[in-house]
């Protein structure tokens, strides 16, 4: 697939916002939670300049009636207290352990990237390259028609090239 803006340079800290869908689509698209491992390994793999925030995504589903099981909808940030990026990924193992059992709702997608887009342009260092990588189970609630969505697509990537927060999403299948 296509990025929505390129990254800055390679020298500069990275600040990396990682996204899990937690919406009902996660059951069926990864029964055997694997985006959670991947999570974890994430963490792992940073440099000692760079930071890492950890959020998951959900929203109540008003045609099934199955609800989020977030703390907060649309956007959880993690640590639950006093959400913020940090350079030691590993304390969130904890946190991405409690989200296999998290699952259910819808997943707003284009919701929860705007939020987070808007979150990483505030929160991280001004000289970081920024960027949020979205988990995500293919699922799109919340944006209407296609027609909707593509043109909700369009409108997140100016928006995320206008703040400089690089987007990448990663499906579930």
């Amino acid at each position: 697939g296509q990025n929505w803006v390129f990254p800055g340079s390679k020298s500069a800290p990275l600040a990396v916002a990682l996204l899990m869908d937690q919406g009902g689509g996660v059951i069926v698209n990864d029964p055997a939670d694997r985006r959670l491992l991947a999570a974890k390994y994430l963490q792992t793999q940073l440099g000692t300049t760079d930071e890492v925030l950890l959020a998951a995504y959900a929203s109540d589903e008003a045609a099934s009636g199955q609800v989020a099981l977030l703390q907060n909808t649309p956007v959880t940030l993690y640590p639950l207290d006093h959400p913020q990026f940090t350079s030691n990924g590993r304390e969130y193992f904890s946190a991405i352990d409690s989200l296999a059992t998290r699952e259910g709702g819808a997943s707003p997608f284009y919701a929860s990237a705007d939020w987070m887009i808007d979150f990483v342009a505030t929160n991280s260092a001004v000289d970081a390259r920024r960027a949020v990588v979205m988990l995500s189970s293919g699922k799109v609630d919340g944006c209407g028609t296609l027609n909707d969505c593509w043109n909700t697509k369009k409108k997140k990537k100016k928006k995320s090239v206008a703040k400089g927060v690089y987007f990448v999403v990663v499906g579930l299948a």
